[in-house]
């Protein structure tokens, strides 16, 4: 059965005047009342406008909010509270709602909303993240997978294929024949491996998602490159591991060579 969270992103403004706001973390109120706070465990945006928003500050000025929303009984009143009592330097966007059909993916769905609209990217992930999915495209092109226009009915690769219209979830790489094939893709070559758990979470949710959109019968792929094997790896892939059929090390030659000639026998099929 479908279960229905409703969130807000909290914010903080140190000055009114500046009118500057951070997002900081999320609330979220369960379907049986319970108020629930995420806050990424290093959070320096706001004492970067002001030195007085440490992560002991910030935490000390949501409890008392939330204490005071939990005053109320229904759901409904607790909302209305909480959006009451954040008019000042801690802020509330109004609130929104997310759907598990799955308690046990709560965190991860957390996590992914963290990531969208808390966690700051730094321009090195930023170019992590572009440099495995080009490698990615540019071995699709040579072999002719890639799609042009993006049409899925090709029979050929498209990027950033969307996975569920509500949510805006996306497939890194998708291709079609009689089912659909699915591919996520994650680079441990950076040196803070252990925010890849994150990642790893994120892509678990997504392969979950595509088996819901298109069927029991979706294949599904993880395409990652790591050059060692350290605690953190072990730790991703074994998220990933329960929510896909197969993974490929791009670092291998063996099974990098084997992950395309699966794709490029789907796309003649």
């Amino acid at each position: 059965m479908a279960t229905w969270y409703r969130y807000t992103v909290l914010r903080v403004c140190p000055d009114k005047i500046r009118g500057e706001i951070v997002n900081v973390g999320i609330c979220v109120v369960c379907p049986d009342g319970r108020i629930n706070i995420h806050m990424p465990d290093k959070m320096r945006k706001a004492a970067a406008l002001d030195s007085r928003y440490s992560a002991d500050f910030i935490n000390e000025a949501v409890e008392g909010l939330i204490s005071f929303a939990e005053c109320s009984t229904s759901i409904q009143e607790r909302e209305s509270a909480i959006l009451f009592a954040s008019q000042d330097n801690i802020r509330c966007s109004e609130f929104a709602e997310f759907r598990l059909d799955d308690p046990d993916l709560y965190h991860a769905k957390v996590g992914e909303l963290l990531k969208l609209l808390v966690t700051p990217v730094t321009l090195r992930e930023k170019a992590k993240i572009r440099r495995i999915t080009t490698t990615v495209k540019n071995e699709f092109m040579e072999r002719g997978l890639l799609a042009e226009s993006g049409d899925i009915n090709e029979h050929l690769v498209v990027a950033q294929y969307p996975i569920d219209d509500k949510t805006g979830l996306k497939a890194d790489f998708a291709l079609k024949n009689s089912v659909m094939h699915i591919t996520q893709t994650i680079d441990f070559n950076v040196k803070a491996q252990t925010s890849k758990l994150q990642e790893a979470a994120l892509d678990a949710v997504k392969l979950d998602m595509a088996t819901r959109s298109f069927g029991d019968n979706t294949a599904k792929y993880v395409l990652y490159s790591a050059k060692r094997n350290s605690e953190p790896v072990k730790q991703a892939l074994s998220i990933l591991e329960d929510h896909t059929e197969l993974l490929f090390n791009l670092e291998s030659a063996t099974e990098s060579k084997e992950y395309f000639d699966i794709l490029a026998r789907a796309a003649a099929h």
